[in-house]
């Protein structure tokens, strides 16, 4: 009997390390998983941002660049009336250039680029030198 009883209070102590043990083992898991948790969130809100970033400057840039097709497709038409102008095109010649500019006319893709507009723009090329006022 005191052999059970002794053997019985060692395991109870044994049992009552192991369990103190892996209730700090859960506490330090708990804390690495929290500290994770932390980190993870702080990254996924400056990759957020950095994304968020990175758009706007794509939307800037591609404003830029229609603005810039916009304005080289102006200085084209302008350089044709100026040419034909000076005499230095024909009236025939000129209506040929128009012809190769209206081929590069964009596609109404904007809510300020409409298919109207596009359409003004297709008729003030076909229309005859003579005929502007």
């Amino acid at each position: 009997m005191v052999l059970y009883y002794t053997l019985e209070k060692r395991i109870d102590g044994v049992k009552y390390e192991l369990e103190r043990r892996i209730e700090g083992v859960d506490r330090k898991i708990k804390g690495v998983r929290e500290e994770l948790n932390g980190r993870v969130e702080g990254v996924k809100a400056e990759l957020g941002g950095r994304i968020s970033g990175l758009k706007g400057m794509v939307e800037e840039l591609r404003h830029d660049v229609k603005s810039l097709g916009v304005a080289f497709y102006n200085y084209q038409n302008t350089l044709i009336d100026f040419l034909a102008t000076k005499g230095v095109v024909s009236a025939f010649e000129a209506v040929l250039l128009r012809g190769a500019l209206r081929i590069l006319t964009p596609v109404a893709r904007s809510r300020y680029y409409t298919e109207e507009v596009r359409r003004r723009l297709l008729e003030l090329l076909d229309k005859d030198v003579e005929s502007y006022t």
